[in-house]
């Protein structure tokens, strides 16, 4: 017994160790690149921050004569790198004072209408203001710089502004369209809204080592013609990353080897022994069958679990089995009994219809032929024929609704009823309509049959009919072809009591053939779901016109079974047959 328990607690262990490994692996791949995500996360959303901000700045809001401004410092980069003397800047603001400083103030034509010196001084103070405003956004945020390049024209590229650039550094006016394939980044800021930004890994670009760059177009006239570039180290990023998801997965690693052998701990004490106590009894029983023995046996697995709730179920299971083995001996002689009494009710059903044949061997006027297979052991369809006169021969076709006993029971009752009224001398209207009111009046199965019930005169061939809800009869032509009789359709007996029914007549030549039919015939199905259908139904018929009825039906049956093959049926098949001689 310890060693079967040593065996399972081995095998267990080989599967829980792998996927606790891969559990591992997965664990710390995730939480590796959730930290990365979450972290690069942050930078962006900090990133975002610091350009709404830097945007700020550089937009109309705060510098409403933006693209005079850039204009200028394009095309005087070099006056840019000189910091405003205080005698330029008294000079500058004394003038000021002295005309209407409101009047056009950051239109191209307000500066062209200043001395060239105080314009100079004018764009220059905006650029440093500019300055101080994005050194003080610098100062609060962990990024290295900030820059604004033209991305449009004839000075696309060009350095129009960079936080990290002293006076004297020579920076702006130069140009960086040799670094990161930016023309290709500049054309995508060409078509971003105003709110977007794209990021970008740079290397020696804006100066050298490793850098990552978030661009955010400037939009003048509703259109991106400058960009704002916000430059922060990578090896810094990625360090910050790293560091924090080295936590986390260390965390995760303990974590994991901690619950992976607490969890073998406690598989082996509350699994693999009940387990292995409930296995040694049933391998007990199955040698022994002392059901008391094993029941005692399992009693002592203790484990407050499903598997103690397992041995107590088992316990139960054994007991039950040995109960249903007496049962089942009972049961079996209990089927036995039932099958032979369904094999009687099916003899009886199949005695209460004509089944002897020739049916009138003195009358050779007419040879009729009928057939029935039930689909179960007993059927709801059947047929019917008998003398009303010398001259007058009834014949019935009729389906009742359901299967089994009850359409049995039921059918019987019809039968009975349309015999009984057609040998008051009722014809086919009222015996048909006497016997929908005789059900009704007592249905409450709520069953319905069909009913194909005709009257033949023997020695004209006059058949008066009521079709209530039946097959279409098929009507065979003394040259051998068959078609369809396409009736008056009536509503189907033991639907409702007062429902009237009509008759038609049609006259059955000489050597013609009737052939009545329920519809297991046309419905019967193959294995590919395909009827057999009338348009089979005739062509059989006719390639069988000119033999007896009985070999006709039987070629009727075999065609039917042929075409089905295997495919199990749920109807019955049932025929009637009638040719004048």
């Amino acid at each position: 017994m310890i060693k079967k328990k040593r065996k399972l607690l081995i095998q267990v262990s080989l599967i829980i160790l792998p996927l606790f490994a891969l559990l591992l692996v997965a664990s710390v791949f995730g939480v590796y690149n959730s930290s990365i995500e979450a972290y690069e996360d942050a930078r962006e959303s900090h990133v975002r921050m610091i350009l709404d901000q830097a945007s700020y700045v550089f937009g109309p809001q705060s510098i409403p004569d933006l693209d005079m401004l850039f204009d200028e410092w394009e095309k005087n980069p070099l006056d840019m790198r000189i910091k405003p003397q205080e005698e330029t800047l008294n000079a500058y603001y004394a003038y000021m004072r002295e005309i209407d400083i409101d009047s056009g103030l950051g239109s191209f034509e307000w500066l062209a209408t200043l001395p060239e010196d105080i314009a100079r001084t004018y764009v220059n103070m905006q650029y440093y203001a500019t300055r101080i405003d994005i050194d003080q956004l610098i100062e609060k945020s962990d990024c290295n710089e900030i820059i604004v390049l033209d991305i449009t024209g004839e000075n696309c590229g060009m350095v129009l502004f960079d936080s990290s650039m002293d006076y004297e550094m020579k920076k702006i006016g130069d140009y960086f369209e040799h670094s990161l394939s930016e023309q290709k980044v500049f054309k995508e800021l060409e078509t971003a809204e105003p709110g977007d930004v794209l990021f970008r890994k740079s290397n020696g670009f804006p100066r050298e080592g490793e850098y990552n760059i978030a661009y955010r177009p400037v939009m003048i006239n509703d259109k991106a013609e400058f960009a704002i570039g916000l430059v922060y180290e990578w090896e810094f990023f990625l360090q910050g990353a790293t560091a924090n998801a080295r936590k986390a997965v260390w965390i995760v690693v303990g974590f994991t080897v901690v619950i992976m052998f607490a969890l073998l701990f406690f598989l082996y004490r509350i699994a693999i022994k009940p387990v292995s106590e409930i296995q040694s009894s049933l391998r007990d029983y199955i040698s022994d069958k002392d059901s008391d023995k094993i029941i005692s046996k399992l009693g002592r697995v203790k484990a407050k679990n499903e598997f103690g709730r397992l041995a107590d179920n088992t316990a139960e299971l054994i007991s039950t089995i040995t109960r249903y083995n007496d049962e089942n001996i009972h049961l079996a002689q209990e089927r036995e009994r039932v099958a032979t009494e369904l094999d009687t009710a099916r003899q009886i059903q199949a005695s209460q219809l004509p089944s002897i044949f020739p049916a009138f061997p003195d009358r050779k006027e007419f040879d009729i032929y009928a057939s029935m297979i039930p689909a179960k052991e007993v059927g709801g369809d059947f047929y019917d024929f008998f003398t009303v006169d010398e001259d007058h021969l009834a014949l019935v076709m009729a389906d009742v609704s359901g299967k089994g006993v009850p359409a049995a029971l039921f059918m019987m009752m019809c039968k009975s009823l349309i015999s009984n009224y057609t040998a008051m001398g009722l014809c086919p209207k009222e015996v048909i309509e006497k016997t929908n009111l005789t059900i009704c009046s007592n249905n409450d199965q709520m069953m319905f049959v069909t009913v194909w019930f005709g009257i033949l005169e023997i020695s004209t061939g006059r058949v008066t009919a009521v079709n209530a809800g039946h097959e279409y009869p098929v009507i065979g032509k003394p040259d051998g072809s068959f078609e369809l009789f396409e009736d008056t359709h009536c509503s189907m007996v033991g639907t409702m009591p007062s429902r009237k029914y009509k008759e038609y007549e049609f006259t059955l030549e000489k050597g013609g053939t009737l052939f009545l039919y329920t519809d297991g015939i046309p419905e019967a199905t193959d294995g590919k779901g395909e009827m057999f259908g009338t348009e089979r139904l005739l062509d059989t018929l006719e390639a069988h016109a000119f033999e007896k009825i009985e070999d006709m039906l039987s070629a009727v049956k075999n065609a039917v079974n042929d075409f089905v093959g295997e495919a199990p049926q749920f109807d019955d098949l049932t025929m009637l047959g009638i040719k004048l001689n």
